[in-house]
């Protein structure tokens, strides 16, 4: 998942862009799932409360995913489950495991994130809080790096404007 380079969310950390926000999921589960040569996904773990999906079962993964998943490819999917349709679940995000830690494309990067912590904190209360107590490098804003210095210019362009109207109201 891409930064969001907006200004307007300058002071969102690097835990909630890069992974809090779209795997964070107290209410649903994590799937660790593996590609298979049908295009679907064999369930090989699961962590929180799925409704009713099962080990062992394959699921389809939705084109919004895009995935790109090869066969052989572990996956680490957040999913939501309908309690009032077991067979229907929304699916937040599927990040690739490669040697036990997930693939978290961040810019600019994000520190290295076990699997076993992305399972914690997806299923935390707190998911930015639980992964700032790992590394307090996923606290930072975006904005420590300088990912949002339009901020900082309108911040600047507001107080020059301000002292310009001061300036000319003084004179009259």
């Amino acid at each position: 998942m891409p930064f969001d380079l907006d200004p307007n969310t300058c002071d969102a950390s690097k835990a909630d862009l890069c992974f809090c926000d779209a795997a964070a999921t107290s209410l649903g589960a994590i799937v660790i799932a593996t590609a298979t040569d049908d295009g679907l996904v064999r369930v090989e773990a699961i962590h929180g409360n799925p409704g009713g999906i099962v080990v062992g079962e394959s699921l389809a993964l939705p084109v919004y995913l895009d995935t790109d998943a090869r066969p052989g490819d572990s996956l680490f999917l957040s999913i939501l489950p309908n309690p009032a349709r077991p067979d229907m679940h929304t699916f937040n995000v599927a990040f690739r495991i490669d040697a036990d830690q997930l693939e978290v494309a961040c810019n600019p990067g994000a520190p290295p994130l076990p699997l076993s912590r992305a399972i914690d904190a997806a299923l935390a209360e707190r998911c930015d809080a639980h992964l700032g107590a790992i590394d307090d490098e996923w606290l930072q804003s975006q904005c420590d790096e300088g990912g949002c210095s339009a901020s900082g210019g309108s911040a600047f362009a507001t107080v020059l404007v301000v002292a310009v109207i001061k300036l000319t109201l003084k004179r009259r």
